[in-house]
């Protein structure tokens, strides 16, 4: 599992790689201004300040004038941090999905570096192109669905025998370099897989965002791959925090910031290694 570094980070020093959905926008801020408080840590590349998840969280921070969030900082580099792309499931179709079949080429398989349809039991792929281009035509798929009355839901796995494309995802790269320059993919463009992610901190907005002094109440959950959190399934492992009144105050005095877990019979575990920095 890849360390990661629990901090405070400062909102003008990272940046977005991708827009903002305005739905997603509107629940996240009330959300957040209703509860006065971020509950996930976003994820952002250590050595770049780019935004891997969390642009929701960030839009509405720099809204409501919040100077600092919650971080949890990762090395990108990290093989075992991973690109995933999203599947769009139909769940009401609309007539563009007859005219995309006919379009388009079939294929036995879903390709990376196209849109894939899957419709009928058979797998239809578009053109191969740029991600951005690609991500951008997906873009304006789901919307003509919606006008012509379909219903579009975006999952991380394809349901079964459900309508469905498929959409590419860019490299590490492709995200980093397009990031720089401040060259947006659209909403919802990537998913990423974070072994370790933290959930459930519940930073309070307006404190002197002292992490150390908030884990010294908590206890941690290791839970395993392919957990179920509300309505969202997690590929990786996920770091979940937990109120604990009776949790030890054993390593008061350290930095807290990067964290080692160790295996435990138990799915609560314990911090392994503190190191300063």
């Amino acid at each position: 599992m890849p360390d990661v570094v629990l901090s405070c980070v400062d909102v003008n020093e990272i940046i977005p790689h991708e827009e903002a959905d305005q739905r997603v926008l509107e629940a996240t801020r009330k959300y957040i201004t209703k509860g006065r408080k971020i509950k996930d840590p976003i994820i952002v590349d250590k050595r770049t300040g780019v935004i891997l998840d969390g642009t929701h969280r960030y839009a509405v921070a720099k809204e409501l004038n919040i100077e600092k969030l919650p971080a949890a900082c990762v090395d990108y580099n990290d093989y075992r941090i991973r690109v995933r792309g999203w599947v769009l499931s139909i769940v009401k179709s609309a007539p563009i999905i007859e005219e995309l079949a006919n379009q388009w080429e079939i294929t036995g398989h879903p390709k990376q570096g196209r849109l894939t349809l899957f419709y009928r039991g058979e797998f239809y792929a578009s053109n191969p192109g740029d991600a951005m281009e690609l991500l951008r035509k997906a873009q304006e798929i789901s919307h003509r669905i919606e006008l012509e009355g379909g219903i579009v839901l975006r999952d991380a796995f394809p349901r079964r025998g459900i309508t469905a494309i498929y959409l590419p995802y860019p490299s590490k790269s492709e995200i980093i370099s397009n990031a720089m320059i401040h060259r947006l993919y659209p909403p919802k463009s990537t998913r990423h897989v974070v072994p370790g992610r933290p959930m459930n901190l519940n930073f309070p907005l307006g404190s002197n965002c002292e992490i150390r002094e908030l884990i010294f109440r908590k206890s941690m959950r290791l839970l395993r791959p392919q957990s179920k959190i509300g309505k969202k399934v997690f590929e990786e492992e996920v770091l979940l925090f937990k109120r604990s009144p009776t949790m030890s105050y054993w390593h008061y005095g350290y930095d807290i910031s990067v964290m080692k877990l160790c295996p435990s019979p138990s799915p609560y575990i314990r911090i392994h290694t503190i190191y300063e920095v």
